[in-house]
């Protein structure tokens, strides 16, 4: 869809402002869904800012044709696994929740993570059983150890990956990417039509954006929607905090910025 009817437009925008105002809102912030033009919609209201890219995986073809998209290190990583005897397993149970809680914080303290990027069991029990998409825990084994785990999202014929954590005694075996290739060989028995791997730190084309490209030259823009509902209280609130309305920083909204 590349246009939007404009009384459409209109009806929305005027709905939109009046549930904010009603609803004494001072700013919004969207992460928009790369693979549905909101955008056309959002930006008759306020400015679309574009903030990288993210990598996905095109699964429409065979597994064949995912594995020639790999670079030749990835490929190589994916066929060494195989060969050294991984396998993946799909759990759900609140022991496997325990072990994949252990890894990914393990994983996150190794990288030296802020604490906002580690959760409790509950979480992850309530993730994986809600009814709102289908949340599924992986989990890379080799013998009876499990080397590496993620938990993904499938839903809208789209997987979106979310959080996976690799043992430190296994990352000479480069687990994650065998895990990533066999959840693109599932999500297309499963009907699903890409696989969203996600962007770099900040969606920035760091070293984990690196990563996530050795899969796939297909990236998708990753957009973000800011809108200053109230801009009284946005700038009493800016004042409070000594902050600048004009500062350069690429942060919304401001009065958050730590």
């Amino acid at each position: 869809m590349e246009a939007i009817d404009s009384k459409l437009i209109v009806n929305f925008k005027d709905a939109f402002l009046k549930f904010l105002s009603d609803g004494n809102y001072v700013s919004v912030f969207i992460r928009m869904n790369p693979f549905y033009n909101q955008y056309l919609l959002l930006n008759k209201i306020a400015d679309v800012y574009e903030n990288g890219k993210v990598v996905v995986m095109d699964l429409n073809g065979s597994i064949e044709d995912q594995r020639r998209k790999y670079n030749r290190t990835t490929l190589a990583n994916v066929k060494s696994a195989i060969n050294k005897g991984y396998y993946i397993k799909e759990e759900n149970s609140a022991a496997a929740i325990k072990v994949f809680k252990e890894i990914y914080d393990e994983n996150m303290k190794r990288i030296g993570a802020a604490g906002f990027y580690l959760f409790d069991e509950h979480y992850y029990l309530e993730m994986l059983n809600t009814t709102e998409y289908d949340a599924r825990l992986f989990m890379a084994y080799k013998g009876d150890e499990v080397a590496c785990s993620t938990i993904v999202v499938f839903k809208n014929e789209i997987i979106q990956s979310y959080l996976i954590g690799t043992r430190a005694e296994y990352l000479c075996d480069s687990p994650a990417k065998f895990l990533a290739d066999g959840i693109g060989k599932i999500g297309r028995e499963s009907g699903m039509r890409y696989f969203n791997l996600g962007g770099g730190l900040g969606f920035q084309k760091d070293s984990l954006f690196n990563w996530k490209s050795s899969f796939s030259d297909l990236f998708f823009d990753y957009r973000s929607w800011r809108y200053i509902a109230n801009p009284t209280v946005y700038q009493h609130l800016l004042d409070q905090r000594g902050i600048d309305k004009d500062s350069k920083v690429d942060f919304f909204p401001l009065y958050r910025l730590a």
